[in-house]
């Protein structure tokens, strides 16, 4: 998988308004899901991680 670096004018501390979720999945015929997050919550499968950065408070 090709990493990602974040470079400081992509970050976006605003909380998500366009979505009410994401889903993270496989890329197969019959996709298994990795992760589900909303804005105050978060499922994950069993042997991934994820990290959360909170936002700033203005």
């Amino acid at each position: 998988m090709k990493t990602y670096r974040y470079k400081k004018e992509d970050i976006n501390n605003e909380p998500m308004n366009k979505w009410t979720r994401v889903i993270i999945q496989t890329n197969e015929k019959n996709p298994k899901p990795i992760a589900i997050m909303t804005n105050d919550n978060y499922e994950v499968a069993k042997g991934f991680v994820i990290r959360l950065l909170p936002a700033k408070e203005k």
